[in-house]
């Protein structure tokens, strides 16, 4: 048995806070401003980029973190109506 555990490869993207990536990837992937990070599956392995704004709401819902009482395109709307 080898001293690391062997992962199965990323099968869909995945959404975690930053604070959960080590530094260098922060730093790598250009992160240092963002919440939250999506990694993604890719051919060489994975890619990590900054959380959409609805990824990272879905992410938040899923986790109990959050709560939204109306969408995004509402919250638009509102402020085009001021």
């Amino acid at each position: 048995m080898t001293p690391m555990a062997v992962f199965p490869a990323l099968a869909e993207p995945i959404t975690v806070p930053v604070s959960k990536l080590a530094a260098s990837t922060i730093a790598d992937a250009g992160l240092a401003d963002a919440d939250c990070a999506v990694i993604e599956p890719a051919p060489d392995g994975a890619h990590v980029r900054a959380a959409t704004v609805d990824e990272q709401l879905a992410y938040e819902q899923a986790h109990g973190l959050g709560h939204v009482t109306y969408s995004l395109e509402e919250f638009l709307d509102e402020l085009d109506n001021e």
